[in-house]
Order: C-alpha cells, then structure tokens, then sequence
C-alpha cells in the first residue's frame, strides 16, 4: 500500500525539539494536517500541529539533530477521513467555550465568584445581585452592581432597598445607589438618587369649550377659546370657523363644525350580555380582554409577561457546572431541574520495554453519560435527606499504566448529583504484558441509570486497541498505541505512534474522556500511556 506524500524543500531539527522548521516548504493543508507522519532520515514522527506553512509541532525529538535535511510527509492523519473533522470542530467548540471574556456565573447564595474559576480577561456575574467581577493578574477584582431599576411604588419606611431599587416619596423619584441594601428616608444623598422631582404648578390655561348648547340658526358662533359647542341630531361639534349659522347642513358642508361625538346607531342591552356583537374576539381585544377561544398572537410582551406571572408560568433559568467536588443547594422556589452526569475517563495502558518486539496500550474508555429531568419537590427531598445540601461528586480522573509486567491504566471515578443520578468511569486501557506481542483489550465503558425522568443514559466510548506489531525483521513497521474514547466532550487522548522508538501516549483533553495509549517499536525502553480526565456534572433549574 503506499501512502499519498509531500516532500518539497528540506526540514531542520534540534536534538530534543518540539518543532520542526522547513525551508522551501508549504505545509498548508492538504499538503499538512495533525495526525500526519514526518520521516527524517529514516526517523519518524507525529505532527501534533502545523503553526504555519513552514513550522510543525512534534513530541520531543529523540534522535540526534538534522539540518537542511531531505523529509518525506505522510498524508494518514485520521482527520483527513471520514469523522475526523468532526472530532476535530467539537475540540474547536469546547475550545471556544474557554476563551477570555467568557462569563462565571456566581451562585446567588455566594459572596463571589470560585478563586479557582475563570481565566485571565474572563468576568463574573451574579444574577441576583448584579454584581459583576473581572479577573486579572489571577484575582477577581469587584467591579460594581450593573442592573436595571426595580420599582418599589411608594417609599416604605420598614422596606429594605437594594441597588435599583425605585420608589416615590413627596412628589419625586429616587432610585438607591448604596452597594450595601438599607433604608433612609429620601431624599439621603449618601443612599438615594434623586431620578425626578415635582415642578412648580403652572397657570391655569383657558377653558377649551363652552358649554354645549343646541343648535340653532341665526346664532353667531366663535372658534374662541372658549370655542362654540353644540348638539345636533344626537351629535356633539366644536366650531371651526367663526359665523353665523344658517342652516346646519350647509354649515356643515362648508366646514365650520368638527364632529366631536357621534350618535350611535344602537345601544347594548344589558339583558343580552353582549350578544348582538359580530365580531366577540376582536371586539374582546379591542377592550385588553383575553379569550381562551382566539390567538393571542397579538398581545404585546408586557401583556404576554403579566399573562404568565398571573397563570405561574416558568421564569428565570440558572446553570451550574461542577468539574470538582462540591455540593448543590436547590432554592425553595426550584419548579424543576435537568441534571447531567459524565464519569470520570479511564487511565491508557502502556508499552513495555522490548528491543525484539513491538507494543502498544490500548486506549482508556470514556466515562458513562445520564440526564434526567426532575420536578423542585424531587430535588428538594433529595437535599433534605442529605442533612440540606446535596453532594456532587466529581468522578477522578484514571491514572495511567506504567511500563512494566502491569501497565494497565485505573479506571475512572464515578460522577454523582447526590442519590439522584450518576455515571460509572470509563475502564482503564490494557498495557502490553512482557508475555504479549500486542495492545490490551479495550477500555470498556460502565454507567449506571438515573432515577427518575429518564432523558440520557448512555455508555462511554471504549478505548480503542490499535497495537499492529513485529517480530524481529517481520511484519509491520510501526507500533501504534489505542486513542482514548471521547465523551459527550469530546478530547479522547491520542495514541503514540513510533518506528524503532517509544513514546508516551497523551493525555484526555476532554471531560470524562480516557487517555491515550503508549508505543515501544524494538528498544529496550517502554512508555506510560496517557492519563484519563475527571469527569463533569451540571444543573438547569427552571424557576
């Protein structure tokens, strides 16, 4: 089988880099992808990343130091087939979700945000309060109360009043400004704004009308003020023109009168309940009015927001995410809650140390995967037979197998909300055994099911077991050690892939996801395979 390659221009290479530099060279993609091998001389290595069109990153080299040298690029990177992108743009999402500016949200019963949360750039906000952090130099630093104002109606001397808060007191408006809720009367500087106040009175303004009178002919009318107001025929009119009438008609016509009030040309009888309208629902909405029998598609979104607070309909939403032990405390007013669980990855297997033989540890398998869905009062009992706060427990992360007679990597830790869900770790990956020409078996996934509305429940991805080998002077050439199974978050550590040389393999970058296994090609050295990564845990509590 021979493989699709790209050799233009020469590469040069420290003893002991990580990088690999080329003159003459374009290892833009396609002619460059991670995942890729670089053969120098006879030695070989992974591109783990290509920076740009004339540099690679590579595990360090362990051969002697090239320059100016002839290269020949393997295209066999499992990105460049089917699936591999796909891995690929979920480790992007994840990534994304990790970048500077990203928010914390800080738990309404906390002072401020976890020291250990957060990156350099990022902010912190509490919903309840307002507040809103910023981390810089490692610290999170308060930057102030950002919200918006809350109407309290009139001032209430026995009230305690937060930031935002608005009320009236003597004919003004004030909004509290103090960080510190309390209560002064207004108009406090130290605690209150002052947003409007009462003006002087102003003078009184003419009367627009006179009082109506009847219709009559032969009559001079004014436009004033106070302007001409008459009845006629059932209907009211204000005079436009000043005149003096003849008759009403011509009037009219001529534009000296502006209808004010028409005559109807029936009443509602009180007797029929409102039967004689044609059209009910419009004539409903017409007076604000709501009718189960009609779309409300045209209410406004202050009338659709008071329609659902008067029926309890569900309000805010809250995210919590644990990826270290903790404990979760429900609110009283929690109506329901969606919990996911992802066990700790499973540790890789490593490679023993064999000038004869070829090995490769077999990946760590990923951690199980629950959701489920549970009512306020299921969260609340939970909480209560725990003492008031309900444990979550953060499934460990497997360690990786060594290189000797037992390289097998430890499983990962079970992640648990509680008695209310959890999911079992991925099983460590199997390391090649002194008796063995090949990997360990597959680091196969273990869960176990949530209690109550059921929405996810899935195993973790096995490890894989990818260990091709030799003896001496036949068969294959490189020894390759089992990627990590990736959980629902993606990042299974990567196996080591070597000729005559051994490597470590990598570690899970994902949560919950297993490590990645070791290679040894005919030295009489081993290597340790990748360690599996803690498992996550997260609530949505619907208010």
């Amino acid at each position: 089988m021979t493989f699709s390659s790209y050799f233009t221009g020469t590469v040069t290479i420290a003893a002991g880099g990580t990088t690999i530099a080329g003159t003459g060279a374009n290892w833009t993609y396609p002619n460059a992808s991670p995942g890729d091998i670089i053969s120098v001389g006879g030695q070989i290595a992974v591109v783990q990343d290509v920076t740009n069109a004339t540099t690679l990153v590579i595990d360090a080299w362990p051969f002697a130091a090239v320059t100016n040298a002839s290269y020949v690029l393997y295209k066999i990177s499992p990105l460049r087939f089917v699936g591999g992108q796909a891995m690929a743009d979920v480790s992007a999402l994840v990534a994304a979700l990790n970048t500077d500016g990203w928010y914390v949200f800080v738990p309404s019963s906390a002072n401020g945000p976890d020291p250990s949360y957060g990156n350099d750039g990022q902010f912190a906000f509490q919903a309840a309060t307002g507040k809103l952090w910023a981390k810089e130099g490692g610290v999170w630093t308060f930057l102030g109360v950002y919200r918006g104002f809350n109407p309290r109606g009139v001032y209430d001397p026995t009230a305690t009043y937060a930031v935002g808060d608005l009320t009236s007191f003597g004919g003004g408006a004030f909004v509290w400004i103090n960080p510190t809720p309390g209560n002064t009367q207004p108009p406090d500087p130290s605690n209150w704004m002052v947003m409007g106040q009462k003006g002087d009175q102003g003078d009184t303004g003419p009367v627009p009308l006179l009082p109506v009178m009847p219709w009559a002919t032969g009559t001079s009318y004014v436009i004033g003020p106070p302007a001409s107001f008459v009845q006629q025929g059932g209907s009211s009119y204000q005079c436009l023109v000043a005149h003096t009438s003849g008759t009403f008609a011509n009037d009219l016509a001529a534009g000296y009168w502006g209808l004010v009030a028409q005559n109807g040309i029936g009443d509602l009888l009180s007797t029929n309940n409102l039967s004689e309208l044609t059209d009910k629902n419009t004539a409903l909405m017409t007076l604000m009015g709501v009718s189960f029998g009609a779309s409300q598609s045209s209410l406004t979104a202050l009338q659709m927001l008071t329609a659902r607070t008067n029926i309890g309909a569900l309000g805010d939403v809250k995210i919590t995410v644990w990826n270290m032990t903790n404990s979760y405390t429900p609110a009283a007013n929690l109506k329901f809650a969606i919990c996911d669980t992802v066990g700790g990855g499973g540790g890789a297997g490593g490679a023993l140390a064999d000038a004869t033989h070829n090995f490769g540890g077999s990946g760590g398998g990923s951690g199980g995967h629950d959701r489920s869905f549970f009512t306020g009062d299921q969260i609340r009992a939970a909480a209560s037979a725990a003492g008031g706060s309900i444990p979550v427990t953060i499934g460990t992360a497997g360690a990786a197998g060594g290189w000797g007679a037992t390289a097998n990597g430890t499983n990962g830790g079970t992640t648990s909300i509680g008695s209310l869900i959890s999911s079992n770790g991925g099983v460590g990956g199997f390391g090649a055994a002194v008796t063995q020409s090949f990997g360990g078996s597959d680091g196969a996934p273990k869960t176990t099911g949530p209690m109550a509305g059921n929405l996810i429940n899935d195993g973790g991805s096995a490890g894989e077991m990818l260990s091709w080998f030799m003896t001496s002077g036949v068969g294959y050439i490189i020894a390759r050690g089992g990627n990590g199974g990736s959980s629902v978050y993606g990042g299974g550590g990567k196996g080591s892939m070597v000729y005559a040389s051994y490597a470590n393999g990598n570690p899970a970058t994902g949560a919950g996801s297993g490590g990645g296994g070791a290679s040894s090609n005919n030295v009489a050295a081993g290597a340790v395979g990748g360690n599996g990564m803690a498992g996550r845990a997260w609530v949505i509590e619907i208010y």
